[in-house]
């Protein structure tokens, strides 16, 4: 099964989900796993796991 995780890209190509997008957007707002899991209604650990590589 594949959630859009990177190394699950069959062609190792960057595709990110939107969960991903939303995610890597706010990582670059410079918001902390804490802070985008509160804006996002997820735990911290979702956050994290978008991003395992």
């Amino acid at each position: 099964m594949n959630h859009g995780h990177l190394k699950n890209s069959p062609d190792k190509s960057l595709s990110l989900s939107e969960r991903q997008q939303q995610i890597l957007g706010l990582l670059a707002e410079g918001k902390s796993n804490k802070e985008i899991a509160a804006d996002l209604a997820i735990e911290q650990g979702t956050v994290k796991q978008h991003f395992i590589v």
